[in-house]
This record gives structure tokens, C-alpha cells and sequence, in this order.
């Protein structure tokens, strides 16, 4: 009967080549980590003072969008305070993704 041969970890010696690749694709899930819009208290209680004095007029609203900052600029066209979100130019923004209001 033949005897046989395990190479052990032998097998996995070409893939310490990849060694630099795996921590080139670690380093970027760590940059690719989402994005907050971290606000106290008073900016969100700022915010939504402002946000009832612009209804329906034209503002700027920096916001997060697929883990990017946006800016967009329109008319307001909806407030919903208890879903927590607006409308501006048919685009629906929750209250927790705007940054800033211009």
C-alpha cells in the first residue's frame, strides 16, 4: 500500500504572497466605513427650528447620501416631524442624514 505524503502547510506557502493585497483590502473596508452625522442636541433642535421657518422656501441642505455628503438646493416641499424626514425637490432626506442647512 502506498504510504502518502501530506505537504502540510507547505500547500498555502504561494499565498503569502498575497500577504500585502489582503492588508491593501482591510485598509480600505476601514475607510470605506460609514459615515455619521454626529449633531448635539441643540444642532438638532437648531435645525429643526430652521427647517419650520424654511418650509417652502428656496435653502441649501448638506446632507449624507450613499455614505457621501451632498449639498442640494430647492424648495421644501415636505416636513414630516414624526417620520422625520423632508422633502426638497422630490428628493426625501431623513432628518438624522442632514449636516447643515445654507
Amino acid at each position: 500500500m502506498k504510504k502518502s505524503h501530506h505537504r502540510g502547510m507547505e500547500k498555502w506557502i504561494p499565498f503569502d504572497s498575497l500577504t500585502p493585497f489582503k492588508e491593501k483590502i482591510e485598509e480600505e473596508k476601514r475607510k470605506k466605513k460609514k459615515k455619521e452625522c454626529i449633531l448635539s442636541e441643540d444642532q438638532i433642535s437648531e435645525i429643526n427650528q430652521t427647517l419650520l421657518s424654511y418650509h417652502n422656501q428656496i435653502i441649501t441642505i448638506e446632507y449624507l447620501k450613499n455614505n457621501e455628503f451632498c449639498q442640494i438646493n430647492g424648495r421644501i416641499s415636505q416636513i414630516n416631524i414624526q417620520e422625520q424626514y423632508l422633502k426638497i425637490n422630490s428628493e426625501k432626506i431623513l432628518f438624522s442624514e442632514i449636516k447643515n442647512i445654507f
